[in-house]
């Protein structure tokens, strides 16, 4: 199936859920804000939601500083 990740073209498998995308997409997921078609979803109900076709999945890495 194909999904959009911060806005590329990928095609997945479509048994995987957003926890699983975030593992296979971001390297530091314990700093990464999900949004899954322009809703921001919480850490804790992300193995909630498996993708569907045509979704829009933005992986955001919080960067500190000053």
């Amino acid at each position: 199936m194909t999904v959009i990740i911060n806005g590329e073209k990928k095609e997945i498998d479509d048994s995987l859920n957003l926890q699983e995308i975030v593992q296979l997409f971001s390297k530091h997921i314990q700093s990464i804000i999900v949004e899954l078609n322009g809703k921001i979803i919480k850490k804790d109900k992300r193995s909630d939601f498996t993708l569907k076709e045509g979704d829009i999945v933005e992986l955001i890495q919080m960067v500190g500083g000053g």
